[in-house]
């Protein structure tokens, strides 16, 4: 997994942390899925997570 995806994973890791309920065991099956699909395809996901780079803030 490269940098991008790391950084990815860790945004939604710290938004998932304040949360006031837990996922369900359905969210957490479909997080599941989404992961793998991150990792074993990143470039697939190159457009869904253009928006997350912080290169976009500055």
């Amino acid at each position: 997994m490269n940098m991008k995806s790391d950084s990815t994973i860790m945004a939604f890791l710290l938004a998932f942390q304040d949360l006031k309920t837990s996922l369900s065991d359905s969210e957490k099956q479909k997080l599941k899925e989404v992961a793998k699909q991150l990792d074993t395809q990143p470039k697939a996901w190159k457009n869904h997570t253009k928006k997350f780079d912080r290169d976009n803030y500055c």
